[in-house]
C-alpha cells in the first residue's frame, strides 16, 4: 500500500470537534464531524479505537485532507 500523504495541521476549532458513535440495535452509526486528519488517524493507529461500523459520516464535509484511509478502513465492515 503507498504511504499516505499527511495534510498540513489544522489548528483551527476543527482540532476541537466532537464526534459520536451511535448505536441502535445492532446498527452503529459514526460521525466525528470535522475532526482533522491527524485526530482520525489516533482513533484508529495502532490500535482501532472505535471498532466497526455500519454507516460511516465523512468527515470535515468530505473534502481530500480528511477521511483517512487508516479510519475508513479501520472502521469499514467487510462486505459480503
Amino acid at each position: 500500500m503507498p504511504e499516505v500523504k499527511r495534510p498540513p495541521a489544522d489548528h483551527t476549532e476543527n482540532e476541537f470537534s466532537q464526534g459520536l458513535v451511535a448505536t441502535l440495535g445492532k446498527l452503529r452509526i459514526l460521525d466525528l464531524g470535522d475532526l482533522p486528519f491527524v485526530r482520525e488517524v489516533a482513533l484508529a493507529c495502532p490500535i482501532n479505537k472505535i471498532g466497526k461500523v455500519d454507516i460511516f459520516i465523512a468527515t470535515h464535509h468530505g473534502l481530500f485532507f480528511s477521511n483517512s484511509p487508516a479510519l475508513v478502513r479501520g472502521v469499514a465492515r467487510a462486505s459480503h
